[in-house]
């Protein structure tokens, strides 16, 4: 690997971690809801990696692309470990959404049968 497509390596894996990170933020941000359009996006890119398998490093990589490629893989774990947790929160979130919508819904219905009865 000559020096030339080291740096290029190394800047697209900076990007790449970059955009894990945020993801990874925006997941453990409690406060934050998460798309379920996010969850779908991290998967189908945790597949594409692993389809085109996790980039291999040899004696002749360079440092700085080796601590990239590091970063890489354990942005990758961590990304992985938060799928299940951020679809627990979404789960959560649409029975909540389902609960509420049901509450609306009977309170509208009672109004409803009250005007009714007064008319």
């Amino acid at each position: 690997m000559n020096e030339k497509e080291a740096k290029l390596g190394i800047v697209k894996l900076q990007q790449a971690n970059q955009r894990m990170r945020r993801m990874l933020e925006s997941i453990g941000n409690i406060s934050s809801v998460v798309q379920a359009e996010q969850i779908s996006q991290l998967q189908k890119m945790l597949e594409k990696i692993r389809e085109e398998k996790l980039i291999q490093t040899d004696s002749d990589t360079p440092p700085g692309l080796f601590q990239e490629i590091r970063t890489y893989r354990e942005n990758l774990e961590k990304l992985q470990r938060a799928i299940p947790a951020a679809q627990i929160g979404l789960e959560i979130k649409r029975t909540s959404l389902e609960r509420s919508r049901s509450h609306q819904e009977a309170v509208s219905d009672w109004f409803r049968v009250q005007d009714s009865l007064r008319s």
